[in-house]
């Protein structure tokens, strides 16, 4: 229950006076309590009318002197009382994580297309004392990075020295490795600080405790789970989706399948001007369907293509500088390089089918949902529903070295296709696809690849596999 409330009464103007002068503490022990309450008045001094008026907001903090913004937050503006200027914002946990001095700039998009910048103001995180005691346990927020990364190379200086104590043992396979390694001791210094900026690139972007951390050294990897949805996809939103889903109301028994590039417009079956149509559903609180009748025959299916951006999303949730840090600039790269990361895909569909059966003179449920493998070109059904009521499909899909999830502009593909039938319905309300994420150790220790590394490659993994065979 929000029980700490930090009130903003504001009036638009263009005078120069854009900043609150309120000054709100918050602690962060107040996870759950804590809110922003902006009234918003017109240049008349009347309640400013926000119906049909998307609100963002904008949260930054100083970091090495410079002014950076927060991109991964879970909670959304609130508009109350649309005709009463009031918008409720209530604070997620992750920015009372924060500690230190926080700015916020709050900004309007109306119906028409315009946009207005509104207002700026300012208000500080304080540590809790309660929150001191955490370090006493081991599933706890990195607070101190720096300390962390000391304890990472000290381990990475132990297990040098243990290699160094293995090498006699192992230069007569390895005769090249002296000239590598000295080579490589010369560029240890960059890595080092390219390394520390990519950790704390991590660290920054998402919810990293440390027994998460020691786990990862452990075991070679971070893993990270995401779900992806169509919050903003309902229609009269401004909130871009980077995810896609339309359906082609019929699909004549025979022709080719849909594929992840194909426009569904140019192959509809059914010849009307509509075709495929962008779905107004998926978002779990409402519900759409398609239907033809009077067909006169048994051979057309109803079907739905969603298209999952992955690609997008990891670039939206570490940023544009997590590609680049891999030099994975082209979208050819950058589906290469997920690919290799996405351990398992879990997609879950709420929809259900119906067709009538001339012969029997009653009506029968029947749809499968399937997911598109771009190694074999080829849809996989994963869900069933036999029923004429929406019930939850899903399966999580494990990456296996025959399988590619990723099509060549990063989606992946899941396909709702009802049974044939000349009497056809399609209802769905629901789909979310759940990604496992790995980040690998070795290409952040690595990442900067040149000749030098990559000839080094095959000799590290002997001595790591020497090293840690015990």
């Amino acid at each position: 229950m929000t029980k700490k409330i930090g009130k903003i009464n504001f009036c638009t103007s263009v005078d120069g006076n854009h900043e609150s002068k309120k000054r709100y503490v918050f602690y962060s022990y107040d996870k759950g309590s804590a809110a922003l309450d902006f009234r918003l008045k017109n240049q008349k001094n009347e309640a400013l009318d926000l119906t049909n008026v998307t609100v963002k907001l904008l949260f930054t903090a100083m970091q090495d002197n410079k002014e950076r913004k927060f991109t991964y937050l879970d909670s959304q503006p609130i508009i109350e009382n649309p005709e009463e200027g009031r918008i409720f914002y209530p604070f997620p946990d992750k920015l009372l994580n924060y500690e230190g001095e926080i700015k916020g700039y709050l900004y309007l998009d109306f119906e028409d297309g315009s946009h207005s910048d509104e207002l700026s103001f300012t208000f500080t995180v304080v540590r809790s004392k309660i929150d001191e005691t955490l370090e006493e346990v081991n599933d706890i927020y990195i607070k101190d990075f720096e300390q962390v990364r000391n304890e990472v190379f000290e381990a990475a200086k132990r297990e040098k020295e243990a290699i160094e104590a293995l090498r006699p043992e192992l230069e007569a396979n390895l005769v090249q490795l002296n000239e590598q390694v000295e080579t490589l001791g010369q560029k240890v210094a960059i890595n080092e600080v390219e390394t520390d900026r990519l950790l704390q690139l991590i660290e920054n972007k998402g919810v990293l405790t440390k027994k998460d951390f020691v786990l990862a050294l452990a075991r070679g990897y971070f893993e990270f789970e995401k779900e992806l949805n169509f919050q903003g996809k309902i229609v009269g939103s401004m909130i871009e989706n980077p995810n896609n889903a339309s359906d082609n109301i019929l699909l004549k028994e025979g022709n080719p399948m849909p594929t992840p590039n194909d426009s569904l417009k140019d192959m509809s079956s059914y010849p009307t001007p509509e075709n495929a149509r962008v779905v107004q559903a998926f978002n779990g609180t409402s519900s759409s369907s398609t239907s033809m009748t009077g067909w006169g025959n048994d051979d057309y299916h109803p079907f739905v293509r969603i298209q999952w951006d992955v690609v997008e999303t990891i670039r939206r949730w570490l940023g544009e500088e997590y590609y680049l840090s891999f030099h994975a600039e082209t979208m050819e790269q950058r589906v290469k390089f997920v690919e290799k990361g996405l351990w398992s895909i879990t997609p879950l569909n709420e929809a259900c089918a119906s067709h009538f059966d001339e012969a029997k003179d009653d009506w029968f449920g029947g749809i499968s949902v399937l997911w598109y493998d771009n190694a074999s070109k080829m849809w996989n059904e994963f869900g069933r529903n036999e029923e004429r009521k929406r019930i939850v499909m899903t399966q999580t899909i494990d990456k296996q070295e025959t399988r590619r999830f990723l099509d060549n502009k990063g989606r992946v593909n899941i396909l709702l296709f009802g049974d044939k039938a000349n009497r056809i319905g399609l209802d769905y309300s629901k789909a979310t696809l759940k990604i496992t994420y790995r980040i690998y150790l070795t290409d952040i220790l690595y990442y900067k690849r040149d000749p030098t590394i990559d000839r080094m490659q095959a000799q590290i993994q002997q001595l790591w596999d020497e090293v840690f065979k015990n």
